[in-house]
């Protein structure tokens, strides 16, 4: 405010000064008295306009720089998405494995068997044989069969090659142990049925009341493996 007073007082003073000049306040250096009323008109003029920018300025300065709007801060640029990630690529389903055919014809065979058709058994077991020669359950049962008809060797051939094809396989262990029993070779049925002890714990129950196991009773090796 105190800008405003000097403005104001200064351009008083001036005023005063020019109208203390004789012939209204400026000096007379062309001899035409219109000059003076002109002059003078032109000091209210600019009187006014040091007025003007006066009030202009204490306006500006009594709203101040921080009541102005502040500038919008730019939007951020939108995000440009990046490539989408390839879908994982569909896994085809696997056609299930079809069973081997001699696994059905040995299903047949022992479907016989159960039912006493032993001839009919024997036939789905030799051809199940015929299919896969290596089908163990195949070459273990079709030696049982062969041995409850006392071909013996040839029940004999069966039940060790399954063995030999499954070793750890009890089974065809323990038939050779009733088959060598039966013959009357206790020494190697006793062999034979402490190898399958060893294979299957319950080896132990079923000797107890195998009658083809009936020449071992007795025998010490024998009654040690199934107290056991």
């Amino acid at each position: 405010m105190s800008t405003i007073n000097d403005a104001l007082k200064k351009a008083q003073k001036d005023k005063d000064a020019w109208d203390a000049v004789p012939g209204g306040g400026i000096p007379e250096t062309s001899g035409r008295r219109g000059n003076a009323s002109f002059r003078r008109r032109l000091a209210w003029v600019a009187l006014l306009v040091l007025g003007g920018a006066a009030l202009a300025y204490a306006a500006y300065t009594r709203i101040g720089p921080g009541a102005r709007e502040a500038p919008m801060p730019p939007k951020p640029a939108p995000e440009t998405p990046g490539p989408a990630a390839p879908a994982p690529p569909a896994t085809a389903a696997q056609p299930a494995t079809p069973a081997p055919a001699s696994d059905g014809l040995y299903e047949k065979a022992r479907a016989f068997q159960q039912q006493g058709l032993f001839r009919d058994a024997r036939k789905w077991y030799t051809e199940a044989l015929d299919a896969d020669p290596g089908h163990v359950r195949a070459l273990n049962n079709l030696g049982v069969l062969l041995l409850q008809q006392g071909e013996y060797d040839q029940a004999r051939e069966r039940l060790e090659k399954a063995a030999r094809l499954d070793p750890a396989n009890a089974d065809p262990v323990y038939n050779l142990a009733c088959l060598h029993a039966l013959s009357g070779d206790t020494d190697r049925s006793l062999a034979y049925l402490t190898r399958a002890a060893a294979l299957n714990p319950r080896v132990r129950v079923w000797a107890r009341e195998d009658a083809d196991l009936r020449s071992l009773r007795g025998l010490a090796p024998f009654e040690r493996l199934v107290e056991k």
